[in-house]
């Protein structure tokens, strides 16, 4: 890991909080439900299982400049139910910099950090932007 890396991660877990810093009732069933399993598959099947029935993209780690126009397509789409993976938020400077344009969006109504991967969620239930940082089991 390098200093950059290191000093974010070390940053994350600071402001990371678990389910009992979450006021958001679906945002508490995913902490329980699929963050805090049992680590027998990776996080990303855990969430794939999680979020069946909704559509799920995942975005490309090598070109963190494409993810915007990509969100901004999906939010078109938003009449059904949507999860976007966005990997490595924390991986250089330029990823935390589109990252933190991409939390920064109106129209993103729930987003996620969990270090490795950054999490955008479009329901028509979500009324209020949203924005966490949780902890979860590796």
């Amino acid at each position: 890991m390098n200093g950059f890396r290191l000093r974010e991660y070390l940053r994350y877990r600071w402001k990371a909080k678990g389910r009992h810093g979450v006021h958001s009732p679906f945002v508490y069933r995913l902490v329980e439900e699929c963050l805090n399993q049992p680590n027998k598959t990776s996080l990303e099947e855990r969430l794939h299982l999680f979020f069946a029935g909704w559509t799920v993209l995942k975005l490309d780690k090598a070109d963190p400049g494409n993810w915007l126009p990509v969100l901004r397509a999906e939010e078109e789409k938003s009449s059904v139910p949507q999860v976007v993976l966005l990997p490595g938020i924390h991986e250089t400077p330029a990823h935390q910099a589109i990252w933190q344009q991409v939390y920064a969006q109106k129209n993103i109504p729930l987003t996620i950090d969990l270090f490795e991967m950054g999490i955008c969620l479009y329901q028509d239930d979500f009324k209020e932007k949203q924005h966490f940082i949780l902890k979860h089991k590796a």
